[in-house]
């Protein structure tokens, strides 16, 4: 008798044991990118995407399971996750239809009344870093590079925040400015894209890495200016706007869309002076 109850555990186990293999090939053989994209660019997305789900539960799901890349563009990547039996991640949070948006070069809108004033008349001012009459905009003084530029003091956006700030400029001799665009598809986890504002042109180097629902970039602009190539540079952090509850998801992904990050650096660039001018 015990023999018999022994084989049937056997059985039940062995069964059990078939449920999951079946449960988890079905994702991995299954589930797969409706885009093309290349390897680096796909292990860079999934990063971000395990470093989102930080419930233990999720995470376990997760590595059950296969996250696909549905759309890709020159600023983001949109992911969809399943898990065992190809049940969507997004279960786990009552939303079966849940998609990550995982922005890597994210623009903004200014508003007006952050345009910093660069007219003649306002660069006769304090020149020591010290905060300007106007509490939008600060300037800075770099006494080694003979120069002193205007940047916001904080940003408007509501979930984009500032890391490394404010802007480091760099000034080097040249006058010739290349950029050797990087094609979507292969633009991470480094890009270089061409941004023009009015008759200006710069050359944008940007990197991102996900870090706790987050994704955080570093940019780098380059533009030529007084014959001289200048290089600002800063990083940003961009929340995962799923996290969000409704609705402060569809304001984070409102504020991503309508956010111009090239014309915030833009003033930034335009305000540059030496300062023996």
């Amino acid at each position: 008798m015990k023999k018999i109850i022994s084989k049937k555990r056997v059985i039940i186990l062995l069964i059990i044991v078939m449920l999951l293999f079946i449960g988890i090939a079905i994702p991995k053989l299954t589930v797969q990118d409706t885009v093309s994209v290349d390897k680096e660019f796909r292990e860079t997305v999934m990063q971000t995407v395990a470093t989102h789900y930080d419930n233990p539960l999720e995470k376990f799901a997760l590595i059950l399971g296969k996250s696909r890349i549905l759309k890709v563009s020159e600023s983001s990547a949109e992911v969809e996750s399943f898990t065992i039996f190809r049940v969507p991640l997004g279960f786990f949070r009552g939303i079966p239809d849940m998609r990550l948006l995982i922005n890597f070069n994210l623009i903004n809108d200014w508003p007006t009344e952050y345009i910093p004033d660069i007219s003649p008349a306002s660069t006769d001012v304090n020149l020591d870093s010290k905060q300007e009459n106007n509490d939008l905009w600060q300037t800075f003084t770099d006494q080694e590079q003979n120069i002193e530029f205007k940047y916001p003091k904080d940003l408007t956006a509501k979930y984009i925040s500032t890391v490394e700030w404010p802007p480091v400029v760099m000034v080097r001799t040249g006058s010739q400015l290349e950029c050797s665009e990087t094609p979507v598809e292969s633009s991470l986890p480094e890009r270089t894209m061409r941004r023009q504002v009015d008759d200006r042109m710069y050359c944008v180097l940007a990197s991102s890495e996900g870090a706790a629902g987050s994704v955080y970039t570093k940019y780098s602009y380059l533009g030529v200016w007084n014959e001289k190539i200048v290089r600002i540079s800063f990083t940003l952090r961009y929340p995962q706007c799923y996290n969000y509850d409704e609705p402060k998801q569809t304001e984070c992904i409102n504020e991503r869309e309508v956010f111009d990050l090239d014309g915030v650096v833009d003033r930034i660039f335009i305000s540059l002076r030496e300062l023996n001018d």
